[in-house]
């Protein structure tokens, strides 16, 4: 039977997460400081982000399978420890290189924190309520983003380095009620594969086709979703809207991700079903992106076509996160999300790149284009059988 110590889980494993977040956007809101101070050009400054994404590439699929066999609890507080090293060596960091290296190493917990979080929450809850309970842990990321943005540019009025010490802080915080309060749960939740996913084990897990179609939907997704955010504030700025307002407009569709999140974990709950909110998410996404450059006439319209858009994209995670514990089971799950985890990086990396290159075919091409990446992906989740 389920204990009321999965709430205490859920509760570390949030904060845990929001942590992470919040040190993978600290760069972007002093950006212009850091660039000063190392005497940095926009690619080698844009490396201190996309860092994060190569790390979380690279440490996703291992992740996965260490998880699996050594525990949430081991991986996600030698994670926690290196996102506290990372971020101490960049507050004292001399140059560059030294910076970036922290990045590196900071990058490499923010990656597999979205792994050991969701798997120890698929461990502690029951499939009942798993989609409530990752309801809640999905908005982690928007949250740490808007934490960043706030705090940041307060704290580097003394310096850059106080914002790399709050975080050290944070960090420290973090890992000490990880490692003090996260435990196995008393009980196994029950799922209609359990049986299946034990008897098939980590490496069946890396073949089941079911884990791959849902993760390739993820990175259409992601791949459509980054890349629209990273250059919608280049676009409204050269169509004459103000800096600040063009980045401020392109910050509201990962604002309305928070709310919506905890709503997607109920739908989930309520239908029964993770493959009905991704199918949504992912064919509505497709036909809102050609219709982005209509709305750009007037500053409300763009208000609205952006929470709107912000909450389709918002019922995207939370079903995805539940698919590996309805596909494999909860001692399999770790390894089906190190699986969305590459992938879903994969798309943050090529995104923002590829878009970047048809732009020169013109913008509305350029976001039209989104719209057959997303019904891809839809379709590809469309044919993943097992998948409820």
């Amino acid at each position: 039977m389920p204990t009321k110590y999965r709430w205490a889980v859920l509760s570390v494993a949030v904060f845990a997460s929001v942590v992470t977040a919040i040190n993978y956007f600290k760069p972007p809101p002093i950006m212009p400081i850091l660039i000063q101070a190392f005497g940095l050009s926009y690619p080698m400054a844009s490396l201190l982000m996309s860092s994060f994404s190569i790390s979380a590439i690279i440490v996703s699929l291992p992740a996965g399978s260490l998880i699996e066999r050594f525990g949430p609890k081991s991986v996600g507080t030698l994670m926690l420890v290196c996102l506290i090293i990372g971020s101490a060596v960049g507050s004292f960091a001399p140059d560059y290189e030294t910076l970036l290296a922290s990045r590196f190493l900071e990058g490499f917990a923010f990656g597999s924190a979205l792994i050991f979080a969701p798997a120890l929450i698929t461990m502690w809850f029951p499939p009942n309520e798993l989609g409530k309970a990752l309801g809640i842990f999905a908005p982690c990321v928007p949250i740490g983003m808007l934490v960043s943005y706030a705090a940041a540019p307060a704290l580097a009025t003394a310096s850059w380095q106080s914002v790399w010490w709050f975080t050290t802080l944070l960090s420290m915080i973090a890992c000490v009620l990880f490692a003090a309060l996260i435990k196995t749960p008393p009980y196994a939740p029950t799922y209609d594969l359990e049986k299946k996913a034990g008897r098939m084990g980590a490496l069946g897990a890396y073949r089941n086709v079911n884990v791959w179609l849902v993760a390739f939907g993820w990175l259409c997704f992601n791949f459509a979703a980054i890349g629209f955010s990273t250059w919608v504030p280049t676009h409204l700025a050269e169509i004459g809207y103000p800096l600040a307002t063009a980045s401020l407009v392109a910050t509201i569709p990962m604002i309305m991700c928070i709310p919506t999140g905890p709503m997607a974990g109920a739908v989930v709950d309520r239908i029964k079903s993770t493959k009905k909110p991704i199918l949504a998410s992912c064919v509505l996404s497709g036909i809102a992106f050609p219709l982005y450059t209509y709305s750009t006439g007037n500053i409300w319209t763009l208000v609205v076509y952006t929470v709107i858009l912000g909450t389709i994209w918002g019922f995207m995670p939370t079903p995805t996160l539940a698919s590996p514990g309805a596909l494999l089971g909860p001692r399999l799950a770790s390894v089906g999300l190190g699986i969305l985890n590459f992938m879903s990086n994969v798309g943050y990396l090529i995104g923002p790149l590829v878009l970047g290159a048809v732009i020169t075919m013109g913008w509305f091409i350029a976001f039209a284009s989104l719209a057959p990446i997303c019904l891809v992906g839809a379709i590809a989740v469309l044919f993943a059988r097992e998948l409820n």
